[in-house]
């Protein structure tokens, strides 16, 4: 052995002991550790998770919990630098009852909403929901649903499809009920028009659907009178006339009858004989003399 391996083996020892002292006395006392960004590197893989320390504006302190905390559950500041184990729900100060979907009652609480749901089916407004969605109103004046289109909407606003995806009702975007039970309409874009004096229009209509499933008005008139028929003689006919503004020859006549004018073996039909005029004839088939009793008659003329 050199004397310089003498030397330098004492001095080795020395330093080592002196190290232990040091690392010792720092722990005992508490001394704190400085850094500013904190690696931490797996053994094997030699990948790192690095800790930075920001620029504080002033000093604080966190406690750790003094032992682990339950599954799914987060660590909650008490503003104090202490830090507990929490529940999420209850960190947010929530009260609630089951089956109901949580809403935020404030910033930092949760509560019951209006929605409450089976696992099945939804109910908004009640508890007890009879579909998949079921709305309850609890006011007489509260709309129960309102939908409210883009502007400039093509689609349409609500659909009722079938299990394939056919659709079997639907309003369009411009508000017409076009499909019905599978049947596509298309509706008339105004009301009627008011009744004008020459009586080209009659201020009332009847909705008409034609094969293409094109709805559209049809103009009509109602007029009445009261008609007293003469004594008619058996097998002979009488006629009265009724005005009705707006009829023209060809025009289809509906006759109401009241029912003291109904005898047996006769009848009664109606017909446009002159602008703005409808005749009612009795008809008496029987092989006696006739003579209805005096009632009100109702035509409507349809266009």
């Amino acid at each position: 052995m050199t004397s310089g391996s003498i030397i330098s083996y004492p001095i080795t020892i020395c330093l080592l002991t002196l190290m232990c002292i040091l690392a010792s006395s720092l722990v005992s006392a508490q001394v704190p550790l400085y850094v500013r960004e904190l690696h931490l590197q797996h053994s094997s893989s030699a990948r790192t998770v690095s800790l930075t320390l920001p620029n504080l504006p002033a000093s604080y302190t966190l406690t750790l919990p003094s032992a682990q905390g339950a599954n799914g559950t987060t660590l909650l500041n008490d503003g104090a630098g202490n830090l507990t184990w929490t529940s999420t729900l209850a960190g947010t100060g929530s009260t609630g009852s089951a089956n109901y979907v949580p809403l935020f009652t404030s910033a930092s609480s949760v509560g019951n909403s209006t929605l409450y749901q089976n696992g099945t089916s939804m109910g908004l407004g009640n508890t007890s929901p009879g579909a998949r969605l079921h709305i309850t109103v609890d006011s007489a004046a509260k709309k129960g649903l309102i939908i409210r289109t883009a502007a400039s909407a093509t689609a349409n606003i609500f659909e009722a499809q079938d299990n394939a995806a056919a659709s079997l009702f639907q309003i369009s975007s411009n508000g017409d009920l076009s499909r019905i039970r599978s049947v596509s309409y298309s509706w008339p874009t105004a009301l009627p028009a008011v009744a004008s004096t020459n009586g080209t229009q009659l201020g009332e209509a009847v909705l008409s659907v034609n094969n293409s499933g094109t709805i559209s008005w049809r103009q009509l008139a109602v007029g009445s009178a009261t008609l007293d028929f003469p004594n008619t003689a058996t097998r002979t006919s009488s006629d009265l006339t009724i005005t009705v503004t707006g009829a023209a020859s060809g025009d289809m006549v509906a006759l109401g009858i009241p029912n003291a004018a109904v005898l047996a073996n006769t009848t009664y039909t109606a017909w446009v004989s002159a602008d703005n005029t409808v005749t009612v004839r009795f008809n008496n088939y029987d092989n006696a003399d006739k003579n209805p009793a005096s009632a009100t008659f109702k035509v409507t003329v349809i266009k």
